[in-house]
């Protein structure tokens, strides 16, 4: 790999917006969901390492196994055109991580990947060969796999209620998809996919808990430039989806530890699951808030990231680094698109139209609990005002250039 460029940023930071709206572009290339789920079958997985959290330090590198090979293995980009045994592999593949406890073999999602693509071809006009819409073919997989394993839910799945009630109608369900999570919910969809031939571009790798492995990746990939899109968020916004994602009847579960959470708010209210799973990233030092209330808790993962990552570009000048406002992103479109002509420039690339001629004010909803709203946290002002005049925070928020007057976060 010649270029590594990671988004680093905290949960509900806008990284998931943000990366799919860079997944459309051939100027760069591309996994299909996170990283996550590839570390944890090399081996570094939270309860595979000697971190007890997240983080992977560069002495990881030497354990990575099989890793970048499974990278390779999937690194591209998303076209239209269908290849019909390549799109039934990767299905298989990607619902063995969302659904582990099931065995659901090649020959069954053949038959309802077959099966969804007629009926979008009968129904809605697609031509043959092509997938227009990858949520709509999704949806229509979705409902052809449930017929034989129903207990799989396309809630998990970062979906529209809208396509859901169309095209795969199922009773939402509350609690974590199964025993054991490989890919965190909610759910990537699986599109065709072209491997890249050459890394030849800029690779984007992207996971909120990069920020507890950036001396991993540094060791991991020696022989490629690696850069850095810090992405931050205000604290009020990133806390308030925090805490609204963990509250989520479908969550973002990440971490099974059984019996050891104890967090009002949380465990207290969802008490089938909630003293159990750990939802979004594992900071160092969570042992110390699994009986804090869930707003402290959410407030500490949002200065562990955006600390853990200033930390490191400190210590390591030689880092190019770009620092992105998600607020930048989503103010307006003449905001917006200063924010990625100046991201382009930083990359050093020539941009393909998906750059060039859109933002991410034209992006549908991805991985959001509700419809996004300038200014949403004033909701909960009353419940999130303590957390966001801690010293800390206030701290780290200056340290991130932010205004100190609440009323300009958007």
């Amino acid at each position: 790999m010649q270029e590594i460029v990671l988004i680093a940023s905290s949960s509900r930071g806008g990284s998931s917006v943000f990366s799919e709206y860079l997944r459309r572009s051939r100027a760069l290339i591309h996994l299909q969901g996170e990283i996550n789920p590839f570390l944890l079958r090399a081996g570094l997985s939270f309860h595979d390492t000697d971190t007890d959290s997240d983080a992977l330090e560069a002495r990881h590198a030497a354990q990575s196994g099989p890793l970048r090979s499974l990278l390779r293995r999937e690194l591209g980009n998303p076209v239209s055109a269908v290849d019909l045994p390549q799109l039934i592999d990767a299905l298989t593949d990607r619902l063995a991580m969302q659904w582990s406890h099931l065995s659901i073999p090649r020959s069954s999602v053949a038959g309802a990947a077959s099966a969804a693509l007629a009926r979008l071809q009968d129904e809605a006009g697609w031509p043959v060969g092509v997938i227009p819409e990858v949520g709509a073919f999704h949806a229509a997989f979705l409902a052809q796999i449930r017929m034989s394993f129903p207990s799989i839910s396309p809630h998990y799945y970062d979906l529209s209620r809208t396509l859901i009630r169309r095209l795969c109608p199922a009773p939402r369900p509350v609690g974590p998809p199964g025993p054991r999570i490989i890919e965190e919910p909610p759910f990537v969809t699986i599109s065709p996919w072209q491997l890249a031939e050459e890394l030849d571009r800029p690779v984007i790798i992207k996971t909120p808990s990069n920020a507890y492995r950036l001396p991993f990746y540094a060791a991991l990939f020696p022989e490629a430039r690696l850069r850095i899109i810090h992405l931050t968020r205000n604290a009020a916004s990133a806390i308030n989806g925090l805490y609204d994602g963990w509250r989520y009847p479908e969550g973002f579960y990440s971490i099974h530890l059984p019996g050891q959470l104890d967090i009002p708010g949380y465990s207290d209210a969802f008490p089938a699951f909630g003293h159990d799973w750990w939802q979004y990233d594992l900071p160092p030092g969570w042992r110390d808030w699994t009986r804090r209330p869930l707003e402290e808790v959410c407030g500490f993962q949002w200065r562990s990231a955006h600390r853990a990552i200033r930390d490191f570009t400190t210590a390591n000048p030689h880092i190019d680094v770009h620092r992105l406002r998600f607020e930048d992103l989503i103010a307006s479109e003449a905001r917006a698109r200063a924010a990625i002509d100046g991201l382009i420039d930083w990359l050093g690339i020539t941009p393909d139209a998906p750059l060039s001629q859109t933002t991410l004010l034209t992006m549908p909803l991805v991985m959001s609990t509700d419809k996004p709203r300038h200014r949403r946290w004033f909701d909960k002002a009353t419940l999130l005002d303590p957390v966001l005049d801690r010293e800390d925070t206030r701290a780290l928020m200056a340290a991130l250039d932010y205004d100190p007057d609440p009323e300009t976060w958007l």
